[in-house]
């Protein structure tokens, strides 16, 4: 079980996988893949990308708001760094692994079980 608000969730989720389509406009695969961590208690999601991927250099703004790579007029910046705020508010993590020319993941993670609770009343369970 992950407690968690659904509608922020889909919010990061649908984020994350349009980041992905947008980052191959001739085409690609862009998969999701979800986990469980026992040891942490945690749930793992991957959404991985057959794009050009991340520069190391860019990789660690990408989060900040307003940072983005998108041509004038095609991202405001604030996508990522709303995504990183959800997974903070859920007391989950979100990462990123790429190397250019070989694709980007984001990997989120979150608390699973009871203490999954912490922070908002307005958590679900989903």
């Amino acid at each position: 079980m992950v407690y968690c608000d659904g509608d922020l969730m889909k919010q990061a989720l649908l984020n994350l996988v349009l980041n992905s389509v947008e980052a191959m406009p001739n085409g690609g695969l862009m998969v999701m893949s979800v986990d469980l961590s026992w040891e942490a208690k945690h749930l793992i999601i991957r959404i991985q990308d057959t794009g050009p991927g991340t520069p190391k250099k860019v990789q660690s703004n990408i989060f900040e708001p307003f940072f983005t790579t998108k041509k004038d007029g095609k991202g405001t910046g604030l996508g990522l760094s709303i995504v990183y705020g959800i997974m903070l508010q859920h007391d989950g993590t979100i990462g990123v692994e790429s190397a250019e020319g070989d694709g980007t993941t984001f990997v989120v993670t979150l608390p699973i079980g009871e203490e999954s609770l912490a922070r908002s009343g307005q958590k679900t369970r989903q």
